[in-house]
């Protein structure tokens, strides 16, 4: 702390410079090593409530699951022969449980037609081709079905868009039908044969509403209209039996057939059925409550951990005796184990349901209970949990008003920090008096140098001016 000196000392015999950092540590260091300590509480403190906070936190989102009884609801399907057709719960549904016979009597197909051989397919002549699809009637146009009904799109090659040489080619027409903006989805290709090109319409959607014709005076190209329903390229809908009861769809994936189920047929099983299985999901359930148990376990240990207090060395953890955490700490089991009102069925308690407390407070999982309770008292276990004053809700209610933005522990957060920030100014308050103290003691000191170097002076020359007095005997150092 101490600065540059104009004098070593009082005539070279004393070290100011020491002097006056002793005297400045005396008074400033006590006051330095306060708020040291006092910051050091803090950051201990603040270390502390950051630890329960997390712990809280993961312990409310174990209870996002149980406080919703739709959650409980989860249901699971199978197939008893997964080659013929899939079942799964489409999302955000919740199927009745119940078992279903499903037979597969025909699968979709989507519509093909494919032309006859052209002779030449770098020159299939100029002309038009129409495309119509049969749309939701189901029917032809051309055999009585509403045209307004499904899509119809034409390319029209006349002889001025063809090219140089007034024709058009094969590829030329496939080209024009991709490529145009009104197709309402069908797809042109070639494939090359023994016999020679030919073109191939497919419908990008099965269903007999994706079925379409075709017209077309391109002199090349004869396209022939399938109207046979058993043609294999001809359109085909999907048709199931459930229960014995028909449903029909222009696609392999019927989506609420059974309400809240998407099935895909995959493969027909004419006169045979398979089974269909909806059922409660009791691993989604029996996973929440391990994960509820883990994340509490976890907050006791935290309970534990931060009441600590050694009798031998009198030292405590930062929120030993903290009435914040005792009135955690009494909330949360009080909402653990205090009566609900709305249970239904043997399930009153935790403890009914093979879940109970050791003597630390922590929980345990009597498994074969459990899986009892949730095999004949699976509503009373969605009671207890997700009812208007069950354990989740109630218990989600109060870690709001601790974990809330703006509430306790923001508060409390916020409030060591305030008293950290106001360390600082204090330290800086400190540093400004050590330094005007420094400036003050060097200044005293330096003058005393000053006036005892001049003292010196004065008495050398005293000393000086009487030995010269006349009559003043020297004394020799000389022995005679």
């Amino acid at each position: 702390m101490a600065g540059t000196i104009s004098s070593p000392g009082f005539g070279s015999t004393l070290d100011v410079s020491a002097i006056v950092t002793a005297l400045v540590n005396a008074e400033i260091v006590p006051k330095t090593s306060n708020i040291d300590r006092r910051e050091a509480t803090y950051q201990s403190e603040l270390s502390a409530i950051g630890l329960l906070q997390s712990a809280l936190s993961d312990f409310q989102s174990s209870l996002s699951g149980l406080k919703d009884a739709d959650s409980f609801n989860a249901r699971t399907v199978s197939s008893s022969d997964l080659t013929i057709a899939t079942a799964s719960v489409m999302s955000g549904q919740q199927p009745s449980t119940g078992s279903y016979k499903l037979e597969v009597s025909q699968l979709a197909n989507s519509h093909k037609l494919i032309s006859d051989a052209v002779a030449d397919a770098d020159d299939i002549g100029t002309g038009t081709f129409t495309l119509t699809t049969f749309g939701a009637d189901k029917l032809a146009p051309s055999d009585g079905g509403d045209a307004g009904d499904g899509e119809s799109f034409s390319i029209d090659f006349s002889t001025a868009d063809a090219d140089t040489d007034g024709t058009v080619t094969l590829a030329e027409l496939r080209d024009a039908i991709n490529d145009a903006e009104d197709n309402p989805g069908v797809t042109a290709a070639i494939i090359n044969t023994d016999a020679g090109a030919q073109l191939v319409l497919t419908s990008d959607d099965t269903g007999l509403e994706n079925a379409f014709e075709v017209s077309s005076n391109f002199s090349g190209v004869n396209v022939t209209n399938l109207v046979d329903t058993n043609d294999v390229n001809y359109a085909k809908d999907a048709i199931i039996e459930i229960d014995g009861q028909t449903v029909t769809g222009s696609s392999n994936t019927f989506e609420n057939a059974i309400e809240g189920l998407s099935i895909t047929a995959l493969k027909t099983n004419v006169g045979e059925t398979i089974d269909l299985n909806v059922s409660a999901s009791t691993t989604s359930i029996r996973q929440q409550i391990e994960s509820f148990v883990t994340a509490y376990n976890t907050l006791q240990q935290q309970f534990s951990d931060q009441s600590q207090y050694d009798a031998e060395t009198t030292q405590s953890t930062p929120l030993f005796a903290d009435s914040l955490l005792r009135t955690l700490s009494t909330q949360v089991r009080a909402g653990m184990t205090g009566k609900v009102s709305t249970s239904v069925g043997n399930i009153e308690a935790l403890a009914s349901m093979g879940i109970v407390s050791d003597n630390e407070g922590k929980l345990s999982i009597d498994t074969e209970a459990l899986n009892d309770a949730i095999e004949n008292d699976y509503d009373g276990i969605v009671a207890l949990f997700s009812s208007s004053d069950g354990i989740a809700n109630r218990l989600d209610t109060t870690l709001d008003n601790y974990l809330n933005s703006g509430g306790t522990f923001d508060q409390r957060t916020d409030s060591i920090n305030s008293r950290i920030s106001d360390l600082t100014d204090e330290r800086e308050a400190v540093a400004l008096r050590a330094e005007k103290l420094e400036a003050r003691l060097l200044a005293q000191f330096n003058a005393m140098s000053q006036l005892v170097s001049q003292l010196n002076s004065t008495g050398e020359w005293l000393t000086s001016s009487l030995q010269s007095l006349p009559g003043v005997v020297r004394q020799s150092n000389d022995s005679n």
